[in-house]
């Protein structure tokens, strides 16, 4: 925790880690989906959809952190649209 603000500090390394999770478990969702009958592959897809949203969400917070920005919300665009032009290339 910080001291000074009594906020635990962000660790970047931490977060893209859990973000690779994310990513990994959708991944693997995903793969499931396509090898599965149709009824069972629209059980998985909400369970994928949530596991790619949240890295993509991690992904892009850990982006603003490295930039100095400690963005907060969970909306995508918003995360998106403020990192500088040279990260979004």
């Amino acid at each position: 925790m910080s001291r000074k603000t009594g906020k635990p500090k962000k660790n970047i390394d931490f977060m893209l880690d859990i973000a690779r999770g994310f990513y990994k478990t959708g991944y693997s969702l995903a793969i499931q989906i396509k090898k599965n009958e149709p009824q069972e592959g629209i059980q998985l897809l909400a369970s994928g959809v949530v596991n790619f949203s949240l890295a993509t969400e991690l992904f892009l917070k850990a982006a603003n952190l490295l930039t100095g920005k400690d963005i907060v919300g969970h909306k995508l665009w918003n995360l998106y649209k403020v990192l500088p032009l040279e990260i979004k290339k």
